[in-house]
């Protein structure tokens, strides 16, 4: 796939600034139009293949539910053209916790995403993390002063960039989130949407009416092309007195690892599906903050706007071939 800034239709382009709902996690996901699996693939040989994941990913027993195969919902928004993906639904034996898998059809069945909403996170077994990095979820912005128009959607490009203000202002940078209570161990979620706030006013915001079923209330969204946060996020370091060192480039495996083990979350544009509804998708601002090696293949763990969990500690890792560019943050 090419780099979002090379893709010239406008359905891409709107993909491009997408991500952008509020909506709970749902427990089934809703059926697409699937496309039949290869002749040699069975759902008997995808289950063996989850348990055979499951064992090499975690140490507690789990129960898998029937596979699914999803394909992109036909006509959605953001027509990104993702293939077919098997989905697994988890549920943790002892605590009734859920999690999910994503396997590509090909022969393999290479493990595409997981994420495990668990009560003890399970760590990386070949790669690092950073922990308690502020999980803030899109929400309802308010109408401006005298207009009567709908909340709207606040946008993955301005919510990610403030769980990244939030994570520096909990590392001695405090001035960054004025709203923040003093000597908080957290980021609460006002001083998180507060910041959300701010950085929409120094990006290009579009509106979308959500004829996809994106969100479960039809809610308008909104979003911003992911190239304006960087100078968005200088603009509102510099207002707020903090001297922030803030790069934007294309996705580096190598320096998104090194920023990862110096514990420097990197905000991340990708083309990914909705966790809880793989068949839609879109272009997606997200805040990495873990990387991963299974099997060989590269994983990249993400805090992810639009995918509210029960722990906050929860991370969504996804292959990093889905991620097209990054800005990286270093305050002192």
């Amino acid at each position: 796939m090419p780099p979002l800034r090379s893709l010239p239709s406008l359905p891409l382009l709107l993909a491009l600034i997408g991500g952008i709902c509020l909506t709970p996690l749902q427990a089934q996901v809703p059926q697409s139009h699937p496309t039949p699996p290869p002749a040699a693939t069975t759902t008997e040989s995808v289950l063996h293949r989850a348990r055979k994941l499951c064992a090499l990913l975690l140490d507690t027993p789990v129960e898998i539910a029937p596979p699914q195969l999803v394909s992109q919902k036909p006509g959605q928004l953001f027509p990104t053209e993702l293939p077919p993906v098997w989905h697994l639904a988890l549920r943790e034996t002892q605590s009734g916790a859920c999690g999910h898998l994503l396997l590509e059809t090909d022969e393999p069945l290479t493990l595409h995403e997981f994420a495990f909403d668990f009560p003890s996170p399970p760590t990386p077994r070949n790669g690092a993390w950073i922990a308690a990095v502020p999980n803030l979820q899109q929400f309802p912005t308010p109408p401006s002063k005298g207009s009567s128009a709908p909340p709207v959607a606040s946008g993955c490009v301005p919510t990610a960039g403030a769980s990244l203000v939030g994570f520096w202002a909990l590392q001695g940078f405090a001035q960054w989130l004025p709203t923040m209570e003093p000597k908080a161990p957290k980021a609460a979620p006002e001083a998180l949407q507060s910041a959300t706030l701010r950085l929409r006013q120094h990006l290009e915001m579009v509106t979308f009416p959500d004829d996809s079923g994106y969100t479960d209330n039809a809610m308008p969204l909104s979003g911003a092309d992911p190239e304006q946060l960087a100078e968005a996020l200088r603009k509102d370091a510099s207002q707020h007195g903090v001297s922030a060192e803030i790069e934007s480039l294309p996705f580096n495996p190598s320096l998104l690892q090194e920023s990862i083990r110096q514990r420097r979350p990197v905000l991340l544009s990708c083309i990914v599906r909705l966790p809880h509804k793989p068949q839609l998708s879109w272009g997606h601002e997200v805040l990495g903050v873990g990387f991963d090696h299974v099997e060989g293949v590269r994983y990249v763990g993400i805090v992810d706007n639009f995918f509210p969990t029960a722990h906050p500690h929860t991370i969504r890792w996804i292959r990093d071939t889905v991620f097209q560019d990054m800005i990286t943050v270093r305050c002192r």
